[in-house]
């Protein structure tokens, strides 16, 4: 016979699982393209295929426009240069702003994923993604937004 303490704690245990992976459950198509978008440009540099996939993009030309801001660039190369230095970084959801059904700015939260980081640690990139009826979401721009 099970003891009610090993129930209590297999209960909060299952909870504690489903609250974890809830937050990911509900993410939008739009916000789940923005935070993939994001982790293959800091995660696999080299493939631009990757990234032109997950950012519903035809041409090249499309992706190295969304890359051009120098802003972008050095945000971007600071988190890979963290990651060579043995950093582990956390992607997350900062926030969302859908100012109509078509349009939809994805900010996304890059930290370092040890619990003692300093706010400075923190790089937000906002993405901005236009829905398409036949292709879905399709990213249009990517800024690096203040803190």
């Amino acid at each position: 016979m099970i003891s009610h303490s090993a129930k209590y704690r297999f209960f909060v245990l299952v909870v504690l699982l489903i609250s974890l992976s809830a937050c990911q459950l509900f993410y939008s198509d739009a916000e789940k393209r923005a935070l993939e978008f994001v982790k293959v440009l800091v995660l696999k540099p080299d493939n631009k295929l990757a990234a032109m996939k997950v950012a519903n993009l035809q041409v090249d030309t499309q992706l190295n426009q969304l890359l051009a801001p120098l802003s972008v660039q050095i945000a971007l190369n600071y988190l890979r240069t963290s990651i060579k230095l043995g950093k582990e970084l956390a992607f997350d959801i900062e926030s969302t702003r859908q100012p109509d059904p078509r349009h939809q700015d994805v900010k996304i939260k890059v930290q370092r994923s040890r619990s003692n980081y300093q706010r400075a640690d923190i790089v937000l990139i906002s993405v901005s993604l236009v829905k398409d009826n036949q292709a879905g979401w399709q990213v249009v721009k990517l800024r690096v937004s203040e803190k």
